[in-house]
């Protein structure tokens, strides 16, 4: 199975960022699958914003992500049981016909123009001219849409109408197959999500209207949405002191509108098929509790926004919607038989106005899909950073069985300059969620950036996770230090023994990494 991975607007890339990190953990749906199956993610960046500063972090961490599980597991789509265990892969490289491989959708007829050039506006006799100045204000029509359609989803449903004209949306028909999936994954109170959204499904829907092979298999696609919500607050001036263009105080209203035109064409109303069903699975998002002002830019300073709780939750609904049996997603004729619509409920903290939030606070559903393994890969990052070249240096006997970890290793090029990234990109990502106020998000014990340079409080096994016990022995805790993790991948190494070829010494420490930790946190933790 593909899972086609639409990611529209600036919400977009900052919740695929989320899943690319619980990706590499080895998070895996909680149903459906099994080691071996097989299963492709296909992210598509729909942004006209393309140096949009959190699109570009987010474009770099997929490149990183791609090259480091091509290192350690090849071209197999299969899942695996691992670390980075699910293939990410891209529209180019399924099509084999040597386009870029970026994972962004190529928006240059909408986002090299100003929005009066785009719909030929000097070219209009004077009575649609006087229509399109009722339908947009002087500022939208001089809008350079380089930097997106700042919050005008009226923009947008005119400029995303070529969406199937552009060779994007071919090389997706090309490979989409009947058993593959759609995700849509958009804010509702901005301007290109708002619009991409219902313009992504009435093109797939309609597909039948194309030349596409598969247009049969799009009508009857399986298809889930997470619709975001207001979330983040800005501020009312822009970087200049100027009123910007872009105001909290309109983000329930579009929300509000929006919603409205989705239950009649997109959502439906329960057992009305009047009114909409296009889309299977719709998983919606928000929070009331405003994150501290971010600054209003409207894209011309690169629109850089700290990481955010909602953001991690959101890409939870993508699991979510693998795990979905096809019987509950059927589709007949373009509507879905059974839609399923879905929020998300935490076990405590939102009731009892918590703000500081871990992965005990998750409910119990939501904690066995990612506990042990956003645990284990936060172990291995600290065990990565402050241990490893220690180990290296005094040759341990993990490191000396075959394939051979030499005391440079981590100057190789995979080590030092990808895995070593990921991993820095990774507590910069953990310490942004945790520095932003009032809705902390803090899994793990690390430095927010303004009191301290992100990075992790503490160089220890033992104290780095939150919200969690440990084991007891006769006398006191058990706690957990680099000796004990030594032991443990002496043990098993020797036991892997013959299970790498010379050159995968790659595989052969992330699945140390992997196992060792999962095993180590039932020996020394309680959760």
């Amino acid at each position: 199975m593909k899972l086609f991975l639409y990611l529209i607007g600036g919400t977009g890339s900052r919740v695929l960022k989320p899943l690319i990190m619980q990706l590499a953990a080895g998070v895996q749906p909680e149903q459906g699958f099994k080691e071996g199956d097989e299963l492709q993610i296909v992210p598509i960046v729909i942004d006209p914003h393309q140096t949009n500063a959190d699109l570009i972090r987010t474009q770099t961490l997929l490149s990183w992500y791609k090259d480091i599980r091509k290192e350690l597991y090849g071209n197999d789509p299969g899942i695996k049981k691992g670390f980075f265990g699910i293939k990410i892969t891209s529209l180019a490289e399924l099509d084999g016909k040597g386009a870029k491989d970026d994972f962004v959708f190529n928006l240059s007829g909408i986002s090299d123009k100003y929005f009066s050039e785009y719909i030929d506006y000097n070219h209009m006799d004077s009575s649609n001219q006087a229509l399109c100045q009722a339908l947009f204000s002087s500022d939208q029509l001089s809008t350079k849409m380089d930097i997106g359609f700042v919050g005008s989803p009226n923009i947008g449903s005119v400029a995303l109408n070529s969406f199937t004209e552009s060779e994007e949306f071919e090389r997706f028909t090309n490979v989409f197959s009947k058993d593959d999936r759609i995700f849509i994954v958009s804010s509702i109170f901005g301007g290109t999500g708002a619009a991409g959204y219902p313009m992504i499904v009435k093109n797939i829907r309609n597909a039948r209207n194309t030349e596409a092979s598969t247009r049969g298999d799009l009508v009857d696609a399986r298809i889930g949405a997470l619709t975001v919500m207001p979330y983040f607050n800005v501020k009312s001036k822009d970087k200049d002191g100027l009123d910007s263009r872009i105001q909290y105080s309109d983000f329930i209203a579009k929300t509000k509108s929006a919603l409205r035109y989705y239950k009649k064409n997109l959502t439906g109303s329960g057992g009305d098929r009047n009114s909409g069903n296009t889309v299977n699975a719709c998983y919606y998002l928000a929070d009331p509790i405003k994150s501290q002002p971010y600054d209003n830019d409207d894209g011309t300073y690169g629109q850089k926004n700290i990481a955010h709780f909602v953001e991690f939750v959101g890409a939870l609904s993508i699991f979510d919607f693998l795990g979905l049996s096809d019987n509950i997603l059927k589709t007949e004729d373009g509507r879905a038989e059974k839609p399923v619509y879905r929020e998300f409920g935490m076990k405590r903290g939102m009731n009892e106005g918590k703000t500081t939030i871990d992965l005990s606070d998750f409910g119990d559903k939501t904690r066995k899909i990612l506990q042990d393994k956003m645990y284990s890969f936060h172990l291995a990052y600290i065990y990565y950073t402050y241990q490893l070249q220690n180990d290296l240096d005094k040759k341990q006997r993990y490191t000396d069985d075959m394939p051979k970890m030499p005391k440079d290793m981590l100057k190789n090029p995979f080590f030092g300059d990808k895995l070593s990234n990921f991993f820095n990109d990774y507590i910069v990502w953990l310490g942004e969620m945790y520095a932003n106020q009032p809705r902390c998000f803090s899994p793990f014990n690390v430095n927010n950036g303004i009191d301290a340079p992100y990075s992790s409080s503490t160089t220890l096994l033992n104290n780095s996770i939150s919200g969690i016990g440990h084991q007891k022995k006769t006398f006191g805790e058990k706690s957990l230090d680099f000796s004990d993790t030594l032991g443990k991948f002496n043990k098993l190494s020797k036991d892997k023994s013959g299970n790498y070829t010379e050159n995968q010494q790659a595989l052969k420490l992330m699945d140390l990494f992997y196992q060792g930790f999962n095993e180590l946190l039932h020996e020394f933790f309680v959760y």
